[in-house]
Order: C-alpha cells, then sequence, then structure tokens
C-alpha cells in the first residue's frame, strides 16, 4: 500500500484528526493513505519511505555544540563569506551555546523544538540584549540547523528548528527632523 516513486505524492495535514496524509493516484484511482505522524517533518520522511524501498541512513555523529559550530562556520569561511560576517556568526552561535548550556543540553541531537523557542527570551531577557538582535540570532541558528541537517552532512537527523517560528520584532520609528 505504497506510492509507486513515477507518480506525485501530495502531503496534507487534517486539523479534524491532528495528523498529516498523503494522497497519491494510484494508476486512475486516487489514494489516500494515514502517516501516523503529527509534524511536517516527520510526514515528509514518512512519505519518502512510501516512495520506494527504505533507505538506511547512517546514524548521526552525536556532536557537542562547539563542534558543530567549528563545522558550520568553516563551511561559511569555504563559502567565501566576509571576516565579519564570520564574526557574527560566531557571537550568534555563542549565545545559542550558553542557552543549550543553560538548558542542560550537551549534544546537537537532543536539541528540541522546546529549546529553541526559548531562544530569544533567553537573549532579551538574561543576556539583556536587543529583540532585534536576538531575532537575527534565531534566524542564524535556524540556518545553522537547516545546513546541519542535509543527509550528506550526517550532522543531524532531523532539523529541530523545522517548526520554530520566528516574528521579527515591531520596533517604533525613530523621529524625523524638520527642516523649520
Amino acid at each position: 500500500m505504497g506510492a509507486k516513486s513515477s507518480c506525485e505524492t501530495v502531503t496534507y495535514f487534517n486539523p479534524q484528526t491532528g495528523y498529516w496524509f498523503a494522497a497519491f493516484k494510484d494508476g486512475t484511482e486516487r489514494q489516500r493513505v494515514t502517516l501516523r505522524v503529527k509534524t511536517k517533518a516527520e510526514a515528509e520522511a514518512a512519505v519518502k519511505l512510501l516512495d520506494g524501498a527504505p533507505v538506511v541512513r547512517e546514524e548521526p555523529a552525536k556532536l557537542s555544540w562547539p563542534e558543530f559550530q567549528k563545522k558550520y562556520l568553516e563551511y561559511k569561511r569555504q563559502q567565501g563569506k566576509a571576516a565579519k560576517t564570520v564574526t557574527r556568526f560566531k557571537a550568534a552561535m555563542d549565545a545559542c551555546g550558553r542557552h543549550l548550556k543553560a538548558q542542560k543540553v550537551d549534544t546537537v541531537d537532543k536539541i528540541t523544538l522546546s529549546v529553541l523557542e526559548g531562544f530569544t527570551h533567553y537573549r532579551t531577557q538574561t543576556e539583556s540584549c536587543d529583540a532585534k538582535t536576538a531575532y537575527t540570532d534565531a534566524l542564524i541558528i535556524k540556518n545553522a540547523l537547516k545546513w546541519g541537517s542535509k543527509a550528506s552532512r550526517k550532522l543531524l537527523a532531523v532539523n529541530p528548528a523545522l517548526d520554530w517560528e520566528t516574528t521579527e520584532p515591531v520596533k517604533p520609528k525613530r523621529p524625523a527632523y524638520n527642516l523649520q
């Protein structure tokens, strides 16, 4: 009862049941299958299993945050990012490292969505950082986790930041000067 790789599979969330489903055409007949998962990331992984033979994926390395940070910053340097940009990325990742230490998270694979959702509050309240800076740091962390979750890198099995909602803070406009 799986989709053939030649047909297109569509995933959708059913709010009545709280589960994700997959829809596909099997010949001329439309099929729907429950994926028995509650998040989009899990649904995408389940669809990959439906599409063909199960892919054996190696267990990702259990990296500490500083090791993960070092690999990510090295990647950014190789991409030709400016030295000041890499320094800013390092500052954001150092801040995340302090937050993870406060949350008692010792390896990257133990980072959860709830831990990440507390990062902005940690930056603004505990470290007295500006809301816009905390927001920018959160985007850097999201990007780093997305980078690490690529299957070819074998650093993270799943991106914990996939459903992390980061809203840009609304800051008041500065007063404008008049020519009078």
